[in-house]
């Protein structure tokens, strides 16, 4: 692989996996960067997690990278603001959503209206706001 560039592998699967994954990520840095989104999360395979994080910084976001996701692949948090990094530890220290507030700050994160995370809290209460 040569600096900033990526190399599309000889294997078609594997050709089709980075085509992929590049896709997700160009997406998901142009939801964060109009706001749809205030981070973004993707699943990146390990193979590929030094061009990924190298694309990311040069669309100009940032990106933090959970190594320990899985044996094959990289959880990928995309964000543009340096707070959002605060955010995003302060909601791991918190671990699992369990409070109204918890299930709030998540999906508020993910660029989910008001309405939504409502009628998703309704579900998890069986129906009751």
């Amino acid at each position: 692989m040569t600096k900033g560039k990526l190399i599309v592998s000889s294997d078609t699967l594997r050709a089709f996996s980075q085509g992929d994954t590049l896709g997700r990520v160009l997406t998901y840095c142009e939801c964060v960067s109009t706001g749809t989104k205030l981070r973004a999360e993707c699943l990146v395979n390990r193979r590929d997690i030094e061009w990924v994080e190298r694309m990311i910084l040069g669309e100009g976001y940032r990106c933090r990278v959970n190594r320990g996701h899985s044996a094959d692949y990289y959880q990928v948090d995309i964000y543009k603001h340096a707070w959002v990094a605060k955010l995003l530890e302060a909601l791991d220290v918190r671990g699992a959503p369990r409070t109204l507030f918890d299930h709030w700050v998540n999906r508020k994160s993910f660029g989910y209206s008001d309405n939504e995370i409502a009628d998703y809290v309704s579900k998890l209460n069986g129906g009751n706001p």
